[in-house]
């Protein structure tokens, strides 16, 4: 099959492929809706790990999600393959092309299954090159839908959060009623599944003691489960009082943030859940691709590692505080405007 101008009237039925992490769930979602606005009638399906319900139930660009069990048995396997080949998919975008998202994809039986260029390239029949120039993450996965001669919309990510997910946020401004009246409200994750990719504790801590100081903000430290020493540790350096937040599932998280007038984290999935939340951010890079990972635009800026404009080549304790702080203060008007505009609300809630 070559021909895509067929896709005007054949598409139908669509099947999105991006197993996991959360981040790199999260960050697909512009692709499906842009699919769901060029085609309204038909029908998108995503397939992911079972975490990633957490951040695609509810989505209004979705239709269906289907989960498989990275448990199962070769008969449950074997019969989880005949049912999506029984969905009779118009076309396939696997975004993970993995052996296991291959063997996916491979069994839709779809005659138009579409991915970038890899190892299992055999697997499909539409290949796409990746571009050699890095780009933020979005736009390297629209290239496959410009590929098949779909337009593509709105960079946004698409978290979506309810009125019951701001229960934790009220009741942690009755805990910490000095955050909930902050001029300006900050956020930071200082932690990483990955050591080589976690800014300084020290260095962090002395950053929220300069924000409390110098900007009169106050700070909540963001975790995940199994994190949270981590954040005691990082509080513990801090001459300022700044708040622990509770344990939070993702909605929870996207609603604190949500209820934030700024982020500032390692690259990991807060970060994109800040992005999401449509709140100004800041990223600290070493070893990651600055440029894949943050928008890097108005609202959303990066520091990195490296002496040279070179991506994914530095060092986490090579970024000094001065850094980080001579970027917040290119931010800081921006931000205390976003500030001025949430602080009519006691509340921000979901749009």
């Amino acid at each position: 099959w070559q021909d895509t101008s067929e896709m005007e009237q054949n598409l139908k039925n669509i099947l999105v492929i991006q197993l996991r992490q959360l981040g790199d769930i999260l960050v697909t979602t512009p692709v499906v809706r842009s699919l769901k606005e060029q085609y309204p009638e038909a029908r998108v399906t995503f397939l992911c790990h079972p975490m990633g319900k957490m951040i695609l139930d509810d989505n209004p660009y979705i239709d269906v999600v289907i989960t498989y069990n990275p448990k199962q048995t070769f008969w449950e396997g074997l019969r989880f393959l005949k049912e999506l080949r029984a969905r009779s998919f118009d076309v396939v975008f696997d975004y993970m092309y993995n052996p296991r998202s291959a063997l996916f994809s491979l069994a839709t039986g779809s005659e138009r299954r579409v991915s970038f260029e890899s190892r299992r390239g055999i697997v499909y029949n539409k290949l796409v090159k990746r571009s050699v120039e890095v780009d933020y993450v979005v736009r390297q996965k629209f290239e496959l839908l410009k590929a098949m001669n779909i337009p593509t919309g709105s960079e946004q990510l698409i978290l979506p959060w309810e009125k019951q997910h701001l229960a934790l946020v009220k009741n942690f401004f009755k805990v910490a009623p000095q955050f909930e009246l902050a001029p300006i409200r900050v956020s930071i994750a200082a932690t990483h599944r990955r050591k080589h990719r976690r800014w300084d504790l020290k260095k962090y801590a002395a950053l929220a003691d300069m924000l409390v100081r110098k900007w009169d903000a106050q700070i909540v430290w963001l975790w995940a489960p199994g994190e949270e020493e981590v954040v005691d540790e990082v509080m513990d350096f801090c001459e300022m009082v700044t708040f622990k937040s509770p344990p939070t599932k993702f909605r929870e998280l996207a609603a604190m943030m949500s209820n934030c007038d700024l982020f500032i984290g390692n690259s990991n999935g807060s970060s994109h859940v800040a992005v999401a939340a449509g709140i100004h951010s800041l990223q600290l890079h070493g070893p990651s691709l600055a440029r894949s990972w943050c928008p890097a635009n108005d609202r959303h800026h990066f520091v990195r590692a490296s002496k040279v404009e070179i991506d994914g080549v530095g060092d986490m304790k090579d970024i000094a505080i001065e850094a980080v702080w001579n970027e917040l203060e290119v931010m800081k008007s921006d931000i205390q405007g976003a500030a001025q505009q949430r602080q009519s609300h006691r509340l921000r809630r979901s749009e």
